[in-house]
């Protein structure tokens, strides 16, 4: 009984080591972190990684466009935007227009650091299995690149 108690455990924490992101687990886990619902199914699909700014003018437009995505994808593909800034600035001006992506906040700049962010806006492409499928800024992230980095047939 406890071997297999052990074995359940050791395979779930396996299986979230497994999906930690691009080797990285994203170190964002307690609901005060989440502006939207925590991700449930992240375990077998991609996961894009926005790193956005409301005071950026394209910011409106690449999460338009993620949205999208996660919506068409939302089998293989989910897709969490992380910003630095405080809550009530985020909710206050676009928390409305995050329909299908999750809402991170990473207030200490964790995320940011271990993917060595350049800029705003940024995002990360990781495969299912942890690995970086792509890397850059999202306005030259299009459907037809995303669709071959996904392998969608």
């Amino acid at each position: 009984m406890v071997v297999c108690a052990l074995v359940l455990t050791c395979g779930t924490m396996c299986a979230q080591q497994r999906h930690a992101v691009g080797g990285y687990a994203l170190p964002i886990g307690n609901h005060r972190e989440w502006l939207s619902d925590r991700p449930e199914d992240l375990v077998g699909k991609a996961l894009l990684v926005e790193f956005v700014h409301t005071a950026n003018s394209r910011c409106s437009e690449d999460v338009e466009k993620a949205n999208e995505w996660a919506h068409t994808y939302n089998n293989i593909l989910n897709v969490v935007m992380v910003t630095r800034e405080p809550a009530e600035q985020v909710v206050s001006v676009l928390m409305h227009e995050y329909q299908y992506a999750y809402v991170a906040l990473d207030e200490q700049g964790t995320i940011y650091r271990k993917f060595e962010v350049p800029h705003v806006p940024y995002a990360v492409l990781l495969s299912p299995q942890g690995g970086v499928l792509w890397m850059g800024n999202p306005a030259n992230l299009n459907g037809e690149m995303l669709e071959q980095l996904l392998d969608v047939k």
